[in-house]
């Protein structure tokens, strides 16, 4: 069975939306951020400001913020190979249904898409 145009280019596009939804999900947007266990003073000092913290409640907060940060990052570690080992077979499928001349450019794309997922895991923000 030859798939047309449409029917690649959907496979395509619903692997993209679906690995950047779960990438968006499993990173959380803000990886970089928060991994260094000091992304969230920000947040502890916009609360502070707008909600009048108490020293003690600013205490509280980064502490309640630290520990919920540790648990966040073993769910990731957890989540992760999974999430890969999804994103790896959407590849191996969309490459199944994609014919010889379209490898290449598919590969560019992976390519591109991974090169963002570095940088994105290195803190570095668009």
């Amino acid at each position: 069975m030859r798939l047309d145009w449409r029917q690649s280019a959907a496979s395509l596009l619903i692997g993209l939306v679906v690995g950047s939804a779960l990438g968006r999900w499993t990173h959380w947007g803000c990886r970089g951020r928060w991994d260094d266990g000091k992304g969230y003073s920000r947040m502890v000092e916009r609360f502070s400001r707008k909600l009048d913290l108490s020293p003690e409640q600013k205490t509280r907060l980064e502490a309640i913020l630290e520990t919920k940060r540790l648990k966040m990052k073993a769910l990731r570690a957890e989540v992760q190979p999974r999430f890969e080992e999804i994103r790896g077979s959407a590849k191996d499928e969309i490459r199944s249904i994609l014919q010889p001349e379209q490898l290449p450019p598919f590969e560019k794309l992976e390519a591109e898409w991974a090169a963002r997922r570095e940088k994105r895991k290195s803190g570095v923000r668009r």
